[in-house]
């Protein structure tokens, strides 16, 4: 039986020798692909406190004008005005007015003649936003968003400029003028 020359020439410190080489070959490729992966992975999302009101009125305040106005009761409230509409958010699930779980987007338009179909229509347009009729006919829009358990600050964000559209698309679904 013959040996295997190839074998021969690795034998003893050769064979340590690229092994060496395969190991550090090896640590550069892993080294490598860990900065890639790195740099390609996504920043960690930054949580906001959304149950404290300053926090949601800065939010308010980029879209447009807001202050805190408390309900009656304490409740926490922030009046707004964005894109040439008034609105409201109204905070619940609170304790002793403070860590609220949920925030309330509202609005409402005295537009004379407004039906139910065009309520059922606009609301067929969005997703998270609904339109609805009062009893004296005022035509109301609300957004809510859960803040329970935190939200992230480019959520929030979303959230705030998806009211200013839809308020504007509502508007123009009512016919309300400003």
């Amino acid at each position: 039986m013959e040996q295997n020359p190839r074998r021969r020439e690795t034998a003893g410190g050769a064979d340590r020798e690229i092994r060496g080489r395969r190991l550090l070959w090896l640590s550069a490729l892993a080294t490598g692909l860990l900065a890639a992966t790195s740099a390609a992975a996504p920043a960690q999302a930054q949580f906001v406190d959304v149950t404290d009101t300053a926090t949601v009125m800065r939010f308010a305040e980029k879209i447009g004008s807001a202050e805190i106005v408390p309900l009656d009761n304490g409740t926490p409230r922030i009046k707004g005005r964005t894109a040439g509409y008034n609105y409201d958010i109204q905070f619940s699930g609170c304790e002793d007015n403070k860590n609220c779980r949920d925030i309330m987007f509202s609005s409402g338009f005295e537009v004379d003649g407004v039906k139910l179909a065009t309520m059922t229509k606009f609301n067929g347009t969005q997703l998270y936003a609904r339109a609805y009729l009062s009893r004296k006919g005022d035509a109301f829009l609300e957004l809510p968003v859960s803040v329970h358990g935190g939200i992230t600050e480019a959520n929030m964000t979303r959230y705030f400029e998806r009211w200013r559209v839809a308020l504007k698309d509502f508007a123009a679904a009512t016919g309300y003028e400003k």
